[in-house]
């Protein structure tokens, strides 16, 4: 966590777990998870107009960055709200990290926000941090099983922090450090994390493995309301005014998520009652809800 606040609400969300396993009823369903993911596209890019600064101090260069492989984790109660379908609470802490070893004269840095003027297009690094707050909704086509697929829909908050570094070392000790920054520890100007809206959908599965235990996996896209996520403020010339300004985008990324969850109550997949005289019985505490035993 980069700040006090986040800390806070990571003690509170544990609490709230904590009091929801002592209070579970039959078929509420809690899931951890790892996930990764990637940066894919910024929507609105290509409207862009290049700085006249930026495009007489350009050498070339690429404005994509290679994602590289990061883990955050990801937590979630699910409820059951009939045989097809479930609502949800999730709480993710998602990490993109990604390097430019030939990056374009940004705009960015023809602005009058970035910290260096003579910026030499030297190789980039950034590093984004994200907690989601989400509302999750699922639908299971065929039902619930051994093997439960579903499709999903989300939406809420994200709250983001990133980092916009040089790649070398050296160069961060020498020149300015960081070339942008928000919400991390890096961070002065602009201490807090960029909340913003965040939606998307995918697909995954459940596969009971033991009792009310299963594995889980699901691959998710979303879209989310800002351009910092690969570290660089989106900036676009405005020929009335004769300098760029500020541009915000929004930013389309991916991920991948796999973990374990556990079903309270009524163990899934197992028939329910007791055998009298050869025929079920269909008494005692079984549930209305016990078929949700897959859920996000």
């Amino acid at each position: 966590m980069d700040n006090q606040k986040t800390k806070v609400l990571a003690i509170t969300l544990i609490i709230a777990f904590i009091s929801i396993i002592g209070y579970a009823q039959d078929g509420i369903k809690i899931r951890v998870a790892v996930n990764t993911g990637s940066v894919l596209s910024e929507t609105g890019s290509a409207d862009i107009i290049v700085d006249p600064i930026a495009e007489f101090n350009s050498d070339g260069g690429v404005a994509e960055f290679k994602s590289e492989m990061v883990f955050g984790i990801e937590a979630e109660v699910m409820i059951p709200i009939g045989e097809k379908l479930g609502i949800g609470f999730e709480v993710e802490n998602v990490k993109f990290k990604g390097n430019n070893e030939d990056p374009i004269y940004y705009n960015y840095f023809a602005s009058s926000y970035s910290p260096i003027q003579n910026y030499e297009q030297e190789p980039l690094i950034y590093n984004t941090n994200i907690i989601n707050l989400l509302g999750t909704f699922r639908i299971f086509p065929i039902g619930h099983g051994t093997f439960t697929p579903f499709i999903k829909l989300f939406g809420g908050m994200a709250l983001i922090a990133t980092d916009l570094q040089f790649q070398s070392p050296e160069d961060q000790v020498n020149k300015p450090d960081p070339l942008y920054s928000r919400g991390t520890d890096l961070s002065i100007a602009e201490p807090t994390r960029y909340s913003t809206p965040h939606f998307g959908g995918g697909v995954g599965f459940e596969y009971q493995v033991a009792g009310n235990i299963s594995v889980y996996g699901d691959l998710s896209f979303s879209y989310i309301n800002s351009e910092i996520l690969n570290g660089v403020p989106n900036f676009t010339y405005n020929q009335d005014l004769g300098y760029s300004v500020y541009s915000e985008t929004a930013s389309i990324t991916n991920q991948f998520s796999v973990g374990v969850s556990y079903t309270f109550g009524t163990s899934p997949g197992s028939g329910g009652g007791s055998k009298k005289g050869g025929k079920a019985s269909t008494g005692g505490n079984t549930s209305r809800h016990r078929p949700f035993y897959k859920k996000k």
